[in-house]
């Protein structure tokens, strides 16, 4: 469904997929991204019915003096669409990345707001993949994480779908523009201090000048990585069933010790992720199997 133009129509595949989902949410911050996909949604179930009911979820985090006006606004464009609205105020905790912290927090929400069998819809796009895809691979990030960013995955029991992360930015913003949607611009998105923004600004575009189908590439290139992290979950096997006397899952843990200390880093990924966790970085993840494996006994 990749291309320039986008319709209602574009969605038809994936959102008759999940048409039988006990409930709809888009995650809605206002920004043009969310808004056309909120726009598109709704849309979407006005010809198609029945089709779920659908509930827009706006985070509320505080970290900009405009927050409530943004939420004001949501609020406004959720009536003019006849969108129910929730609104979730979630308090981020200082570090190093206001950004990732933010993210955290909000995906923390997400997670206790959207309930068992329902989905979970972002307005990711294309033009998002190539830089996560970029920025991880400037962190030196493994496989999973040049995977960059899936197209469904689970959220307890829901799932968070992304339909829009094979539609590029422009295309975006060209429905927005003709169907005369009003959105959010974050301030901070002109600041190239943070490292997402200058590589949209700054890196991107020059890429852009001698590869002009770098984003289609460099989205086959997630793509491999995706397939290879499956073929290695694949391979990897069940990862069994043992729980702790709290009831927490866990790994026999002969699975971590006796074996290379790469099979066991790929075992204990493959195992969080089933799990929903968030695995760590290399380096805590090899310090973490470095004390399991040099520990006492007792």
């Amino acid at each position: 469904m990749a291309g320039d133009n986008l319709d209602p129509t574009t969605l038809d595949s994936l959102l008759l997929e999940h048409a039988g989902a006990g409930h709809w949410y888009v995650g809605f911050s206002g920004g043009p991204d969310s808004t056309v996909l909120l726009h598109l949604l709704q849309r979407w179930r006005e010809r198609n019915d029945p089709a779920p009911s659908l509930t827009a979820i706006h985070i509320h985090h505080g970290l900009q003096p405009e927050a409530d006006s943004w939420r004001q606004h949501c609020e406004t464009m959720c009536r003019s669409l006849d969108v129910a609205l929730l609104c979730c105020e979630i308090s981020v905790p200082a570090g190093a990345s206001p950004e990732a912290a933010a993210r955290e927090a909000r995906y923390r929400a997400f997670g206790e707001l959207v309930e068992e069998g329902a989905v979970l819809f972002l307005g990711h796009h294309l033009d998002d993949q190539v830089e996560t895809f970029f920025l991880r691979l400037m962190r030196g990030a493994g496989v999973e994480g040049l995977a960059a960013i899936a197209p469904v995955r689970p959220l307890g029991g829901a799932l968070v779908i992304r339909p829009l992360l094979e539609i590029p930015r422009v295309a975006v913003e060209n429905y927005a523009a003709a169907e005369g949607l009003e959105f959010i611009e974050d301030p901070s998105n002109a600041e190239t201090v943070a490292d997402r923004n200058f590589l949209r600004q700054e890196v991107l575009p020059r890429l852009a000048a001698r590869w002009p189908g770098y984003r289609q590439t460099v989205t086959r290139a997630a793509g491999h990585m995706r397939h290879a992290m499956a073929a290695l979950d694949e391979a990897l096997g069940e990862t069994g069933s043992l729980q702790s006397p709290l009831g927490d899952p866990g790994l026999p843990l002969a699975q971590l010790t006796d074996c290379s200390a790469g099979l066991a880093a790929a075992r204990l990924r493959s195992a969080l992720r089933v799990w929903g966790c968030r695995p760590p970085d290399a380096v805590g993840l090899q310090e973490f199997l470095q004390q399991l494996r040099t520990a006492q006994a007792d």
